[in-house]
């Protein structure tokens, strides 16, 4: 028996307790209820709860004759929450700035490597190997290369692991 007064209401996660087996995740609903019976959806609630640890809790004089727990397979499929969404973007952030830092280290690295050899070769005039002038030319430009070489290379791996979703998908 369907109630006749149907209502879909969000639930907001407000607070976690993390256990050694498991976690307690309390969620809050906010419905208005009109006279008579009622039947209120609870979206937002994970698909992994211990369908024997739910409990409801209401306010006022509001009787709970009942309640079943239930996935909506067809309602996980569709549009990522807006939590979802804030969460991807940040990670995509954090992953383009750790890139760009692997690239800076690799560059840096490098060019250390190019002034040790510079100074091995006795960089004090331009009779025993390159003098300063040359060495600080081909570091800068060694550098510039190298930011293009390396983001080039990040925006190839890019492409290749989009292409291997796209490929997975299929």
């Amino acid at each position: 028996m369907q109630a006749q007064n149907q209502k879909v209401v969000n639930s907001l996660l407000e607070e976690v307790t993390v256990f050694f087996t498991g976690a307690e995740l309390t969620h809050i609903a906010k419905v208005n209820l009109s006279a008579g019976e009622n039947e209120v959806l609870v979206e937002g609630l994970s698909p992994h709860v211990d369908i024997n640890s739910i409990k409801v809790k209401t306010t006022g004089q509001v009787v709970v004759s009942s309640f079943e727990f239930s996935v909506n397979h067809l309602s996980a499929a569709s549009e990522p929450s807006t939590q979802v969404k804030a969460l991807t973007e940040t990670l995509e952030k954090y992953t383009k700035e750790k890139q760009q830092l692997e690239i800076d280290i690799r560059i840096n690295r490098t060019l250390s490597e190019q002034l040790q050899l510079g100074v091995k070769k006795r960089v004090t005039g331009p009779d025993e190997g390159i003098g300063i002038d040359e060495l600080m030319k081909t570091m800068d430009y060694l550098k510039s290369k190298s930011y293009e070489q390396e983001t080039e290379r990040v925006a190839l791996g890019e492409r290749l692991e989009k292409l291997q979703e796209n490929i997975n998908r299929v």
